[in-house]
């Protein structure tokens, strides 16, 4: 459980980090807008197809959103 927190705290850090809304990011990526908002907040855990078209979204390693340390320098 730990991990899944710390991902959904990843994915908000990085999401602020790079400028993108919640509805923006959702537009990108193709994923529903309350959908990442309920990974972020740790209510869901996506499946690896949600998180790769959200990474997508975001421009960056899907790798990046699995660990906090890489999410601070890994951009496509």
């Amino acid at each position: 459980m730990d991990e899944e927190i710390q991902m959904g705290k990843t994915l908000r850090a990085r999401r602020k980090e790079l400028g993108l809304t919640l509805d923006v990011l959702a537009s990108k990526a193709g994923v529903a807008r309350t959908t990442i908002s309920k990974i972020e907040r740790d209510i869901i855990s996506p499946s690896l197809g949600t998180l790769s078209k959200i990474a997508r979204g975001m421009n960056v390693k899907l790798t990046s959103l699995l660990n906090e340390e890489q999410a601070v320098n890994e951009t496509v």
